[in-house]
């Protein structure tokens, strides 16, 4: 049997996953399922969540936030400035979907840092 301390990294692994065969599977079915984004969005922000609170801490902090901030201006870049990646059939689905799963990790990721750069120092 899994202890708790074995469970947890396992848990944000799959979720880790999970969220990313998610996101671009459904990718594919929401030209014919438009209403299928009210139910994917969701799972997609609770399984970043997840992720966010349990696989990232410590000294890679820095480095998933970096990567965080590379993939969003990546991905507004593809939707904006090079608008044409968006009009193949599925990507900016997929686009749209790794979003709603990767910011909430972001989110949690760097109020965390903020708040330990915050703490009064012992």
């Amino acid at each position: 049997m899994l202890s708790k301390k074995d469970l947890l990294p396992k848990l944000g692994k799959y979720c880790f996953i999970y969220g990313v065969v998610i996101a671009v599977l459904t990718s594919f079915f929401f030209a014919a399922y438009p209403l299928l984004v009210i139910y994917t969005a969701p799972i997609l922000v609770i399984f970043g969540l997840v992720v966010g609170f349990l696989n990232v801490g410590g000294k890679e902090t820095k480095d998933f936030l970096l990567m965080i901030v590379a993939i969003i201006i990546m991905f507004s870049m593809a939707g904006s400035g090079l608008a044409y990646l968006t009009n193949i059939k599925y990507i900016g689905a997929i686009l749209t979907n790794i979003m709603a799963f990767i910011l909430p990790a972001g989110v949690v990721v760097a109020l965390r840092d903020i708040y330990h750069l915050a703490a009064p120092k012992k």
